[in-house]
């Protein structure tokens, strides 16, 4: 992304580089079809039983949808693509300062024993925080509570 990229010219040399940003990445093998793991991250009801269970807005692409942690606070995501069973991405537009304009990927794979593979990507943090490194931490959680729901079991969702 040329947006990054930054020169700097000194006498006679020219120095360029890029800022790197910080990403979360989780890969999670899921004993379920791509289509239980695409529904619990596409519509409500599914959200609600995996990540936090007050969840507001439309699931539609190019609506956002928000997720509630307390009476106080919530993250607004701008659904950005959504290609059944497939892949899903959203683009935080409210929320902590830190986690406004990253964007987060759902992509889902089948191998060839019918398990589904879940690459999750949390991409865009401006540096590596503190609150980049809880967030990190919650995410695996959170991705843990998705496979459960994903093969059927209790997902660990945040409780209002």
């Amino acid at each position: 992304d040329a947006s990054h990229i930054q020169t700097f010219n000194y006498s006679r040399l020219t120095i360029h580089y890029k800022l790197i940003m910080a990403n979360i990445k989780h890969l999670v093998h899921i004993n379920a079809p791509a289509s239980k793991i695409y529904e619990a991250i596409t519509t409500k009801e599914g959200l609600q039983k995996w990540w936090t269970d007050k969840v507001t807005g439309e699931t539609d692409h190019g609506n956002t949808i928000n997720f509630h942690f307390g009476p106080d606070y919530y993250k607004g995501m701008k659904i950005t693509a959504l290609d059944e069973d497939r892949q899903v991405k959203w683009q935080c537009m409210v929320g902590d300062p830190e986690w406004v304009g990253t964007t987060i990927s759902f992509d889902i794979d089948v191998n060839k024993d019918g398990k589904s593979i879940l690459r999750f990507a949390h991409d865009g943090w401006q540096e590596e925080t503190d609150m980049y490194g809880q967030c990190t931490y919650h995410w695996g959680r959170y991705m843990e509570s998705l496979k459960n729901v994903a093969e059927g079991g209790d997902g660990t969702p945040h409780k209002n």
